[in-house]
């Protein structure tokens, strides 16, 4: 703290600043006098003896100090992935991502994951507000049509979404139909190679 401003000029010192969405790293600095001196939040793990040697001159110098500084983040400032990693009993391994379709997010959670598969859903709707739905697989694909048994692990039943691809807009309801976001070029290529007024039938499309 105190000369805060030469801290922050200190190229080497940059890498050690703390970095977290939402959160300033250059902060009031705490205790008393405090009020006339900014603090640089440095990572957790920085120690004195890791700094560069300018930043080390200046704490020597008594022209800055390294201090303990405590801060809190609020639920709405910390990452899904981090909340489930703290939530989730050691051994549960956090999802390691969903594919997004329209409103409605979908994980192939594994059995491990399947206790706490409502805690995992909504944690994913509180850190996404454009997602409505969440749905896990249930089982495995066992039909020709290569749709398969999901539940709503969050959120509202609503399994009819609007997926926005290449500038149209395509309406289905992902419980019924095989989506696969991964064929988007596929689409694209399929696309090019119908003419105003032709009809396509393909019958293993899906979307």
């Amino acid at each position: 703290k105190r000369r805060g401003g030469e801290l922050q000029k200190i190229a080497a010192l940059k890498a050690m600043f703390f970095r977290h969405p939402g959160v300033r790293n250059v902060v009031a600095a705490e205790g008393p006098g405090a009020e006339q001196h900014r603090a640089v939040l440095l990572r957790p793990d920085s120690a004195l003896s890791a700094l560069p040697e300018a930043a080390r001159q200046l704490v020597e110098s008594g022209a800055a100090e390294f201090v303990t500084h405590r801060l809190e983040l609020g639920y709405d400032k910390v990452s899904a992935e981090d909340v489930l990693r703290r939530l989730l009993p050691e051994g549960v391994e956090v999802p390691r991502g969903f594919e997004t379709v329209g409103h409605l997010a979908h994980f192939n959670l594994r059995e491990p994951q399947l206790p706490y598969r409502k805690l995992i859903g909504q944690v994913i709707l509180d850190k996404n507000p454009s997602l409505k739905t969440v749905v896990t697989k249930v089982g495995a694909l066992t039909n020709e049509f290569r749709t398969f048994d999901m539940e709503v692990i969050a959120g509202r039943d609503d399994t009819d979404v609007t997926v926005s691809e290449r500038g149209l807009k395509l309406r289905f309801n992902f419980r019924q139909v095989y989506w696969n976001s991964r064929l988007s070029e596929e689409r694209v290529r399929l696309l090019g190679m119908v003419e105003p007024g032709d009809v396509v039938c393909d019958l293993f499309a899906g979307v």
